[in-house]
């Protein structure tokens, strides 16, 4: 898998294994990964580098590549305060009506998964552990209504992915072998 051009963040490495596509029972497998790069400069001339990251599964009993187990590798930058306003047309003119100010989202968010969010894991453990671009959430906000932080929130995430800020690739860890990603 590789990721092109993006601000050093944190990088977290999830492993969801599962028997099979349909089965929710984690099998016990140790998870050893490594990045190609494990220091980069980012200096004044800073355009983005490249960042393989590898490894394999100790103790896979899957005998074959299409059993082999669910891999989700997400990348998370500092946590950041965003500003969302909403606009609203006023007298033939359209000017910021409402705001939200959005605490504790990621300043980037990369999302690569060797198969479909939803045959990794269920919905109520990727909203946990906030993986995929519908999970994300802030972790406070200045509103107090929990619906108006979702629909800001949404609106957040939204701008963030055009910006190319945030984004999830179900397909971008491939296995070479059934232990080897």
């Amino acid at each position: 898998m590789q990721m092109r051009r993006f601000p050093l963040g944190l990088l977290l490495v999830l492993s969801a294994m599962f028997a099979g596509t349909g089965d929710r029972q984690a099998r016990a497998e140790d998870l050893v990964s490594g990045l190609s790069q494990d220091q980069i400069a980012i200096t004044s001339n800073f355009t983005g580098t490249d960042i393989v990251v590898f490894g394999a599964i100790q103790n896979s009993r899957s005998a074959s590549l299409a059993s082999s187990p669910a891999i989700a590798v997400v990348v998370r930058g500092p946590k950041v305060e965003m500003t969302v306003r909403q606009k609203q047309r006023v007298l033939g003119m359209w000017i910021n009506r409402h705001q939200d100010h959005l605490y504790g989202m990621p300043g980037y968010y990369y999302l690569a998964t060797s198969r479909p969010l939803d045959k990794i894991a269920s919905d109520g453990v990727l909203a946990r552990y906030q993986i995929g671009l519908e999970n994300i959430r802030a972790t406070d906000s200045s509103t107090k209504g929990a619906r108006e932080t979702e629909v800001f929130t949404r609106a957040a995430v939204h701008r963030q992915a055009e910006l190319h800020l945030y984004a999830q690739n179900t397909n971008g860890v491939e296995f070479l072998s059934p232990q080897l990603f």
